[in-house]
């Protein structure tokens, strides 16, 4: 008999170890083959979850715009919620040709980065062509600092979509093309060619609501209607988006075209919504409520009076409606326009260190003296005042003593005391003439 060596391994020594080995390998096979199949069920729903999320940050073109903000950052956003703007980045598919905007930022980048190892089999070609567009400076190219990489990335995928949605938005294309080709079309610092920043500043419903607010409690004393702030905000955010100003950068200079909305731009918009509030409020009511519209109309029609010009209060009102929808018109140069109407009315008359109010003021209380009429009963309009200071096309207002002879020649002086006293003092006279005195 031959002694087995304890060493050596053992093997199934009959048919039903046989099988009982295969069974055994035959359930380790089916674990692994659950194993994977589970894995790859977990997989899917992650991605899923991850495309779910995706769809339900995402937007359309048309809800989206560039804006930039007050330190100059420019991304796109979606103006019309209230609050602070979200930031959205841009997911073009090439396969199905369909552009996302949505939020997530990492799961662009992923797609994105996707792309480049699936084409380059790393991510050099990217660093390369990041540098070579002026986004990586030479010493962090040429040592792979990765910080450097990440920050560019970020830079290009935001600027990418800023560019794509101002070239739909401004017809140059009809649709976004995708980042690598939007990226090699870029002519960078680095090889010495130019960077376009196209910015562009858009309002948030809540700034633009607490804007006309202002100006409506200004010039009316009111705060805006509803009616006047969706207007508003509607106009002010159509001007805004037609308004850009475009940046080109060298590696030596920069040159910049074009400008934003400013404040006189915004005023002219309010101004457009105002007019014809102010046109169709009573005058009373909106010296009632005390705003810059009614303290206006006011002043100009003061200052046409005391110019000799009569302004009803429509005439007045149109003056001031025109301070708000046209540009370069203002309380002064109104003024401006009334005093050189002034000067052509009465061209007889040397209107430099006085006006036409002061002169008229003198002989309409010349005619309530002499005609006993109540104090400031005559004004400076009265026909025999006019006809006093216009002087009949003659240099200089008429003298007081033909006006004292204009007013006696009136009916009305006939039953004032003046006159009575005037005739009894004759009649003394004719009488002494005779020695009957």
């Amino acid at each position: 008999m031959v002694a087995r060596n304890p060493l050596q391994p053992t093997g199934p020594t009959s048919d039903r170890e046989r099988a009982q080995v295969q069974y055994q390998e035959e359930q380790a096979a089916k674990r692994k083959a659950e194993a994977e199949r589970a894995a790859a069920k977990a997989k899917k729903k992650k991605e899923k979850a991850a495309a779910e999320k995706l769809d339900a940050e995402t937007v359309t073109q048309d809800e989206l715009t560039v804006v930039t903000d007050e330190q100059g950052r420019t991304y796109l956003t979606q103006p019309t919620k209230e609050g602070a703007a979200a930031t959205y980045f841009a997911l073009y598919d090439e396969a199905t040709g369909q552009v996302n905007i949505t939020t997530n930022f990492t799961e662009v980048r992923k797609r994105l980065l996707d792309d480049y190892v699936k084409r380059d089999g790393d991510l050099e070609g990217l660093r390369r062509d990041l540098y070579n567009k002026g986004y990586i400076r030479k010493d962090a190219y040429e040592s792979k600092d990765n910080g450097a990489l990440s920050a560019a990335i970020y830079s290009t995928i935001s600027q990418y979509g800023v560019d794509q949605q101002d070239a739909v938005n401004l017809g140059m294309q009809s649709n976004f093309s995708s980042f690598s080709s939007w990226l090699g079309s870029l002519k960078g610092v680095a090889t010495g060619g130019s960077k376009t920043q196209v910015d562009r500043r858009i309002t948030t419903r809540g700034d633009a609501d607490e804007e006309v607010n202002t100006y409506f409690f200004n010039y009316f004393g009111r705060a805006a209607t509803k009616k006047e702030r969706e207007q508003y905000f509607a106009d002010l955010n159509k001007a805004e988006r037609s308004a850009s100003r475009v940046t080109t950068a060298t590696e030596t200079s920069a040159t910049e075209t074009g400008s934003l909305i400013d404040e006189n731009d915004k005023f002219f918009i309010f101004g457009k919504i105002a007019a014809p509030a102010a046109k169709g409020t009573d005058i009373e009511k909106l010296l009632k409520g005390g705003g810059r519209v009614a303290q206006d109309i006011m002043d100009v029609k003061e200052f046409a009076a005391a110019n000799g010009i009569r302004l009803t209060d429509n005439e007045a009102r149109n003056y001031i409606n025109s301070t708000l929808t046209k540009r370069g018109v203002t309380l002064d140069t109104i003024k401006t326009k009334i005093r050189a109407t002034s000067q052509s009315l009465y061209s007889n008359l040397d209107l430099t260190a006085t006006d036409v109010e002061d002169l008229g003021r003198q002989f309409a209380r010349q005619k309530e003296e002499m005609l006993e009429l109540a104090p400031g009963s005559v004004s400076i309009f009265d026909k025999d005042v006019q006809a006093a200071l216009t002087n009949g096309g003659n240099k200089g207002v008429m003298s007081l003593s033909n006006f004292n002879v204009a007013m006696k020649n009136k009916t009305e002086y006939r039953y004032t005391q003046g006159a009575r006293e005037e005739a009894a003092k004759y009649a003394t006279t004719i009488l002494e003439s005779f020695g009957l005195a």
